[in-house]
């Protein structure tokens, strides 16, 4: 806190001592700005009070400080007041302005008022899809899918992708709520390697939930002929069965791992998955995975019957 006042100081005085040959204007207000993030970050009220120091001595916040000001905004009417005073203060709101109100809002639980940013006509056209892009995690976060994919199909028609993560981010977010054909839509967008494994895991799992094993299996062939197709897999290995055994890991580390051993059904469609992958896929299981599935398996369905 010391060190921003000090920096407020010489900022609102620099033709005291303060500043020398090695010492400008510009980087006093660029420490400034660094160091009210950090303070604001570290407490909301002391970040408020610089900022009322700076509006009593006529030192005017930019971009920066307000988008600090509203990402760290507790309520809506908060949110809303940094936005006026932003705009009634002649400064031109940059991307980040935006993004940051999005998820304000978003953590103020209005997603409605959030979904209506990219609305604002002050977004420069040339932002707009990063924007939008902010909005479609944020919905996804807040488990509004059906409509993060809604702006996600938006940015697709324009011309635009989401980043990797983003993709990955809507698809672990799906539970029931939305079609199996989407998802397979937006595993398509994935190219990075790493990513689409991880995307494919999680569909099957998505698949298993939802007890649908025959699209399960279809996504497990996949998986399959991406890693015998991986030329780095194929030049280390030469061995269709290690790559066969690569696949089974990742599933099992990726996929049956994290199926809660309290619901039975979900176990059953494990067990149902592992029998057809194993006879349609030549994909066998090490015998300890399988064992321990069939010991939770066994386990959920005595408790069930006791009950």
């Amino acid at each position: 806190m010391d060190i921003v006042l000090t920096s407020f100081e010489m900022l609102r005085s620099p033709s005291k001592m303060y500043l020398n040959q090695h010492l400008s204007y510009f980087s006093i207000k660029h420490s400034f700005s660094h160091h009210f993030a950090e303070v604001f970050q570290k407490n909301t009220s002391d970040g408020v009070r610089v900022l009322e120091h700076m509006q009593n001595a006529d030192v005017m916040p930019d971009s920066e400080t307000f988008s600090y000001l509203i990402s760290n905004s507790e309520t809506e009417e908060d949110v809303v007041m940094y936005y006026k005073e932003l705009k009634e203060s002649g400064i031109k709101p940059t991307k980040q302005i935006f993004m940051a109100l999005i998820n304000a809002y978003a953590a103020c639980g209005q997603l409605e008022k959030a979904k209506q940013v990219v609305l604002d006509p002050l977004i420069p056209q040339k932002n707009l899809n990063q924007i939008k892009c902010v909005l479609v995690s944020v919905l996804a976060a807040h488990g509004q899918l059906s409509e993060a994919i809604h702006y996600y199909e938006e940015i697709k028609k324009a011309g635009h992708n989401l980043e990797p993560k983003d993709i990955m981010s809507l698809i672990e977010k799906a539970r029931s709520n939305v079609e199996l054909d989407r998802l397979l839509l937006l595993l398509e967008e994935l190219n990075d390697t790493d990513y689409w494994n991880g995307a494919c895991c999680r569909i099957i799992l998505y698949c298993i939930w939802n007890k649908d094993i025959s699209s399960a299996v279809n996504l497990c062939k996949l998986l399959k002929n991406k890693y015998q197709s991986n030329e780095l897999v194929t030049e280390a290995l030469c061995d269709k069965h290690h790559s066969d055994e690569l696949v089974m890991k990742v599933l099992f580390d990726k996929v049956f791992s994290l199926i809660d051993g309290s619901e039975s059904s979900h176990l059953q469609a494990c067990l149902e998955l592992l029998s057809e992958i194993k006879d349609k896929l030549g994909l066998v299981p090490p015998k300890e995975y399988h064992d321990s599935l069939l010991s939770a398996h066994a386990k959920t369905s005595e408790l069930h019957n006791a009950n």
